[in-house]
This record gives C-alpha cells, sequence and structure tokens, in this order.
C-alpha cells in the first residue's frame, strides 16, 4: 500500500447542501488514517441525511439501512465492513483500504472535496489583456494534438491519482483526471488560443509542472506553470549561418533576451501568442537589426529606421462627430497610457475618425482636440467628477450589473474589486425599472458594491456576499 496511507494523513469533509431535498453532514464525517477507511455515523440522522450519506460517497444503501437497524457487521463486494459503539449517539463504520473501484472512488472524493473545500489551493486566474508569450520547456509535457491540448506528467508511476487542474477548469480537483501510462501521466483538454495557468494534483499533492520553465507566483508561496496555446508564428527565412535570431517588438517592450527564435529547415521560427492589438516588431540577427523581408507594412520610428507592423483582432472604431475646423485630433484613454500625442485621428466630411485594436475589457477614454483635452461628447458613460472626467466603454462585455427600483436616484455605481473600489467606480444606465450596465470581468471570484447617491449597499437580488472590514457585505460572484 501506498506510503500516503502509511502516516497519520487525514482528509476532512466539509459538506454543503446543494438541493432543497438534501441536508448537510457534518464536518468530518470520513477520514483515511493509517491504511483505513472510517465513517464517523450519526445514529440521530434524518433520512435526508443518510440519502445524503449514501449519495456523497457512494455507499450500500442496503448496507447503511441496516447499520442504523442495528446491524455491526457486513460484506460488500468481497469485502468486509465492521462498525463499532463510539457513544449512544455515534457509531464508526469501518474497512481496509484495498485497491479496488470502489476504494478508487471513495479516495477521489476524499481527495477532490478536501482540496476544494481549501480556498488556498485555488492559484488564480490570468487576469487583464496578455500581449504575448512563447512556451519554454527543458523537456516538452504540453503538445497540440487534433485540435486539443495534451498535457503530461513524467514519472510518479507510483501515484494513486492524478489529475490535472488550471485556469481553463476554474481550478477543478475532479474534472480532469489524468491517465497512466509507460512513464507518465496525460490527459487531453479543449482549449482556445491564450494564456493559462496550471498544475498537477498528484495524491492530493499540488506540483508544478517540473519542465515547464515558464511560472509566475500562485500567491500561495508557491509557482503556476504557465502554458500558451500560441495564434501566431513568426518566421525569418534564410540566414541559416547565423548562430542568434531574436525576435523584439512592442509586444515584449523590445527585449533583446526574451524570445530566441528556433532554427529550421529554411531560416528562423517562433509560435506565439500575441495579444489583440496592432503590434511593431523586428529581427535581430547576431546583432543586426532587420524588418521582416516578407512583410510590405511599415512604419516609421523614431530612429528613421522603420519598424514592420501587423496587427491581431478586429478594430474598434472612435468617432468624434464635428469639429471641422480643428487642426489635428487625438484618442487617448487607459489603453495607451493618456499619451495625447500618439493615436492621431483621421479628418472626415463629418469629423474625425480612428480605430484601436482591443481585448475584452472596460476603457476609459478622451479626444485631444486641438491640444485641449475632452470627453467624448457623443457617450453618455462616463467616470470621474469634476475636472477629471473621462468618456467610458466595454468591449465584449460578459456581465450585465442589474440593480432593481431606486428609480428616483440621481446617481447609481457599481464598482469593486474589478477596478479597485474606486468610489466614483462606473456610472450605471438608468432603465425603466432600475438601472444596469454591462462590464467586462475577469474570471474567478468578483466583490462588488452599489453606492446608490453616496449611500454605499450590497446587492440585494444576489444572495452570495461576505463580510468585509468595514462591517459592512461585499456581493459576491464568480465568473468563469
Amino acid at each position: 500500500m501506498k506510503a500516503i496511507f502509511q502516516v497519520s494523513l487525514v482528509f476532512f469533509i466539509l459538506f454543503n447542501s446543494f438541493s432543497v431535498d438534501s441536508q448537510p453532514l457534518p464536518d468530518g464525517v470520513c477520514k483515511v488514517e493509517n491504511g483505513q477507511l472510517s465513517f464517523t455515523i450519526d445514529l440521530r440522522w434524518t433520512e435526508n441525511q443518510k440519502q445524503e450519506l449514501i449519495a456523497q460517497f457512494e455507499l450500500d444503501s442496503a448496507m447503511i439501512a441496516a447499520l442504523f437497524s442495528g446491524q455491526r457487521s457486513f460484506e460488500i463486494d468481497g469485502e468486509k465492513w465492521e462498525a463499532k459503539t463510539l457513544d449512544h449517539n455515534y457509531l464508526l463504520l469501518y474497512k481496509s483500504v484495498q485497491k479496488n473501484s470502489f476504494f478508487s472512488s471513495i479516495f477521489l472524493k476524499i481527495l477532490t472535496n478536501s482540496i476544494e473545500k481549501s480556498g488556498s489551493n485555488r492559484p488564480g486566474y490570468v487576469n487583464g489583456p496578455v500581449n504575448f508569450g512563447v512556451n519554454k520547456f527543458r523537456t516538452k509535457t504540453v503538445f497540440y494534438k487534433n485540435n486539443r491540448i495534451q498535457f503530461r506528467l513524467y514519472g510518479h508511476q507510483d501515484a494513486e491519482f492524478v489529475l490535472l487542474s488550471g485556469s481553463f477548469n476554474d481550478w477543478s480537483t475532479s474534472s480532469t483526471q489524468m491517465k497512466k501510462s509507460d512513464g507518465y501521466w496525460e490527459t487531453e483538454v479543449e482549449l482556445s488560443e491564450g494564456k493559462y495557468y496550471y498544475k498537477f494534483i498528484v495524491d492530493g499533492q499540488w506540483i508544478s509542472d517540473p519542465e515547464n520553465l515558464n511560472t509566475e507566483p500562485d500567491g500561495h508561496g508557491g509557482e503556476n506553470s504557465v502554458y500558451y496555446v500560441v495564434n501566431y508564428v513568426f518566421n525569418l527565412p534564410g540566414f541559416n549561418d547565423a548562430e542568434r535570431v531574436v525576435l523584439v517588438g512592442s509586444f515584449n517592450n523590445w527585449n533583446e533576451t526574451d524570445a530566441e527564435m528556433l532554427k529550421t529547415e529554411t531560416g528562423w521560427a517562433l509560435p506565439a501568442y500575441i495579444g489583440v492589438g496592432k503590434h511593431y516588431y523586428k529581427y535581430i540577427v547576431d546583432g543586426e537589426w532587420i524588418l521582416d523581408p516578407d512583410n510590405s507594412h511599415v512604419e516609421q520610428n523614431e530612429f528613421g529606421t522603420g519598424n514592420s507592423v501587423f496587427a491581431i483582432g478586429e478594430p474598434y472604431y472612435f468617432v468624434l462627430k464635428g469639429y471641422s475646423a480643428a487642426k489635428n485630433v487625438f484618442l487617448a484613454g487607459s489603453f495607451n497610457n493618456w499619451k495625447g500625442d500618439e493615436l492621431s485621428m483621421l479628418k472626415t466630411d463629418s469629423g474625425w475618425v480612428t480605430p484601436y485594436y482591443f481585448a475584452p475589457g472596460n476603457y476609459e477614454y478622451k479626444y485631444v482636440v486641438d491640444g485641449k483635452w475632452m470627453p467624448d461628447p457623443n457617450n453618455p458613460l462616463q467616470n470621474g467628477s469634476g475636472d477629471f472626467i473621462n468618456s467610458f466603454f466595454t468591449f465584449k462585455p460578459n456581465y450585465t450589473f442589474v440593480l432593481e427600483s431606486y428609480t428616483n436616484a440621481k446617481s447609481v455605481i457599481v464598482t469593486g474589486s474589478f477596478n479597485n473600489w474606486i468610489q466614483h467606480g462606473y456610472q450605471m444606465e438608468k432603465t425603466k425599472t432600475g438601472w444596469k450596465l454591462d462590464l467586462f470581468l475577469p474570471p474567478g471570484k468578483t466583490s462588488y458594491r452599489f453606492i446608490i447617491d453616496g449611500q454605499w449597499i450590497h446587492d440585494p437580488a444576489n444572495q452570495n456576499y461576505e463580510k468585509n472590514e468595514f462591517d459592512s457585505y461585499n456581493s459576491i460572484l464568480w465568473i468563469k
């Protein structure tokens, strides 16, 4: 039997009621300790609680019925169960641990629930836009295979269970089990392009991928492994005699060591994930900076040498009507660090226009008309107050905040963890029955409150909330 069962390792289970008819079981009902699987049974349990015990652990219903009727010894599928009296209300139902399908199911439930109920073991999500990423492995453990992504963990051949958990499956501790193969464990998942965090769970122990060189702190003293599902391949033909070729660009802050290209039979290549936007880049071939010879799109830079240019995603068009007498108009916002002389707008018969490429998110902006900063006169959504009012918009929202009633209020704001709880928050739009606002929220847990004419409240329509440091409550929601 595995060493994990030879030490005093106890898994405690916390259960919640998931339906109107079920009733929650108390803490610590089941444990595995010193090679023994045991259940602490309360003879005062209701029928619903008995059914919850049977359902949660897939126990034999006839055995549980006989147990409550006074029987203390059982044989189920060739395995012996015993029950002993702890006091006049409690029994201990137990059996020796064996490697069979029943125990595998029980162990997985114990493992799953003990991990799932510990918030410190949910190590994070990819928040905010991702501009660039390349994969780096000692030995490759993640593969693109038949439109799916295959993960491998080498070694650990004596493990009972190995699971894959990550930002792509809400850090699930049960949904993505890995199968043992010759020298490694493997599983496949379907992932769209982007950046993902992941870890392996080996018999209850969280570990990062030892072969993956890309890691980031998980916020709990450990590290997440990072994997990019690529969406772009940089190719530089020729230069077969070069010793080193590096990709540099606006997407990686022109870092000369971040992205070394891989030599191929015809030249050099580098698969990468590139975020939505307009990007500028060059290649460095043995120290010499060159344009991409296969890309005719070039824009001048401050050195007069030009940069190769390409774009990812669909453009969003900003339109400022009127101001035909203006000499120049620029767009500035949170998406370009409020640089007021960078994004020049094109003059048209009806005003000014410019495209910009966005990742899903919430953005603030202004127009700079002949040096004068102003919010968008055609956009009613604004943030801030006094001299610091910006126009606001959401690109590809994924959640709608709704507050019914309060129709007499002059201002309703939603604020929360998604915008660092700024007091001017996001101004909601008034409807016939209340207030609403479409926003983009990052994956994971979101805390929020409404501010009604200066008064803070939690969401009366959301039953999920938690106490905060001000002795009031924050509403809670989860975004996948």
